[in-house]
């Protein structure tokens, strides 16, 4: 985690840098850059010599808007010494979305009050208030329905079981619905069921699975799920509906020397469009372990936000030996010392557990899909439940 500390007073200046010290000594946390104004550091040369090494400490710019933007595009995490007033004014051009915006907290200039201000739950702005409170003695204020309710936050739950909802913003009326006390229903793909240990955090929540009885048409409905959304059952159902995405597939990639990014994406979104699997339940892209030297390939995953790793030939070769029904070829045996990569690579990469789409040849690309998880994957029991109710 990348952190910025901004005191815009010589009086808040203390607080700032007790807070960038404390920022420094927390886990994760790879640099803090401390900006102050000159005045500051001009009066209190002493006191900046004992700082950590990990922060960088320099004096407050003349565009503060520009310092302001330069931390939403590439810091987790942003601490304000100053009024709320002026940081709400300072930060608010920026605001894009929940999940992508830091964490910002306020801090009084004389550190009585920490605010988590933006990215309460999903930035972690919440927990950075309460680490800086107690590291500075001060009183942590947070807002959200969730904390001051005992209800523990949906998205971060989701978030830390490495569940993606979509649409996003229909998650805050499910959780405005858990905080009502109202009941929620989670229909669950076959093979699935490994994915729904979250829900035991919220009691409302009943989860169903293959057959079992769907929730009667105006209810909101969970689908726990690696299928692309249900379009066609959105428009038909008179409430919403919420797609839970569980980081499942495994996409096994071969490659040509050069291939550039975007041939590899385009070859994965391929595949994934081949079997209606959705892009969000994509957990990395798997490969031969020489292949790692390829940028576009390491640049591809980057774009699809998911981290690539390699296998050595025996280990790819071990297990086509295991799966005879695996898709084999003299020439890649000649070039690369194994008789095939993409589908083995994504067995390999998904746990051995099942071959949802074999080798497809994109361009320059090779790619199949492997999921972690046994079974037919489909909904098919529940969508039909559902658009029955719905007819």
């Amino acid at each position: 985690m990348r952190v910025m500390v901004i005191a815009l007073s010589r009086r808040g200046y203390p607080v700032g840098r007790e807070a960038a010290r404390a920022c420094a000594g927390r886990g994760r946390v790879e640099e803090v850059r401390l900006c102050v104004p000159a005045a500051a550091l001009d009066k209190d040369e002493e006191a900046t010599g004992d700082l950590p090494a990990t922060v960088r400490l320099e004096p407050l710019p003349a565009d503060l808007p520009a310092l302001i933007a330069q931390a939403f595009t590439n810091r987790q995490a942003l601490v304000m010494v100053m009024a709320v007033g002026i940081a709400v004014r300072l930060v608010a051009p920026h605001l894009r979305s929940k999940t992508t915006d830091p964490a910002v907290v306020v801090i009084d200039e004389v550190g009585r009050q920490a605010v988590s201000l933006v990215s309460g739950h999903l930035g972690g702005a919440n927990e950075l208030a309460g680490f800086l409170a107690a590291s500075l003695g001060a009183q942590a204020v947070i807002t959200t329905a969730s904390d001051l309710h005992r209800v523990k936050p949906l998205d971060v739950v989701l978030a830390r079981s490495g569940i993606t909802p979509e649409p996003h913003r229909a998650l805050a009326g499910f959780m405005g619905r858990l905080l009502d006390g109202g009941r929620l229903w989670l229909a669950v793909e076959e093979g699935l069921e490994a994915y729904t240990g979250w829900a035991r955090d919220f009691p409302q929540i009943e989860v169903v699975t293959g057959e079992g009885t769907v929730p009667p048409a105006p209810e909101p409905l969970m689908l726990l799920t690696c299928r692309r959304s249900a379009a066609h059952l959105q428009a038909r159902r008179s409430a919403p509906t919420l797609y839970l995405h569980p980081r499942c597939l495994a996409a096994g990639v071969g490659c040509r020397r050069g291939v550039t990014a975007t041939e590899v994406r385009e070859a994965v979104l391929a595949a994934l469009e081949a079997g209606q699997y959705s892009p969000l339940s994509l957990a990395a892209l798997h490969t031969l372990e020489a292949k790692l030297a390829e940028a576009g390939l390491v640049e591809a995953g980057r774009a699809l936000g998911v981290p690539v790793r390699g296998f050595s030939p025996a280990q790819l070769q071990s297990c086509l030996e295991r799966h005879p029904e695996l898709t084999r070829s003299a020439r890649v045996q000649a070039r690369m010392g194994v008789e095939g990569v993409c589908e083995p690579a994504s067995l390999l990469g998904a746990q051995g557990a099942k071959l949802l789409v074999p080798k497809m040849i994109v361009g320059r690309v090779t790619v199949a899909l492997g999921a972690e998880f046994a079974g037919r994957p489909a909904l098919a029991a529940c969508l039909s439940s559902v658009s029955a109710q719905e007819g």
